[in-house]
């Protein structure tokens, strides 16, 4: 009989304190996954990216190169932290220590090209062009953005 009452009196302790754990542990794990982290914020922003860029194709004249400039920036201010407001001296200045010149270049020629589509429609390449461009540049750039988180997450210095 004792054996069936230390069982009883024993499962009767345990049970809240399991429920309290499972509670926590449910409550944790939730957390956890609302959580807003930076791979959750990169593949944000790179659907965001492929989205503008696929809008900007089924626009024509200012809007689409609005759309273009939208795509780049979130690329830049996501994976190298400058800011979206930026002009393109900034850009290539913050841009400067992690990524190769060519690459830099590239990335101004398609601002410039959707600054000129923007303000002086007619004078520059078509929108599909430009967006061809900025597609190949932005693939670029996130090939060389994994080096630059990793570096800062380690504090030293990107050499291109």
């Amino acid at each position: 009989r004792s054996v069936w009452l230390w069982g009883l009196l024993g499962g009767g302790l345990a049970l809240p304190a399991l429920g309290a754990g499972l509670f926590l542990a449910a409550r944790a794990a939730r957390r956890r996954l609302a959580a807003d982290t930076p791979q959750k914020r990169s593949r944000r922003a790179a659907a965001d990216v492929r989205d503008r860029l696929a809008s900007s194709r089924a626009l024509t004249g200012a809007p689409a190169f609005v759309e273009i400039e939208r795509a780049v920036r979130t690329l830049l201010a996501e994976r190298f932290g400058v800011p979206t407001r930026a002009s393109v001296d900034e850009v290539d200045a913050a841009l400067a220590p992690a990524v190769p010149e060519v690459l830099r270049d590239r990335t101004r020629a398609v601002l410039a090209a959707c600054a000129r589509g923007q303000f002086a429609p007619g004078l520059g390449d078509p929108p599909g062009v430009v967006a061809d461009e900025a597609e190949a540049t932005l693939g670029a750039l996130d090939a060389v953005a994994p080096d630059v988180a990793r570096a800062r997450r380690r504090r030293e210095p990107v050499t291109a």
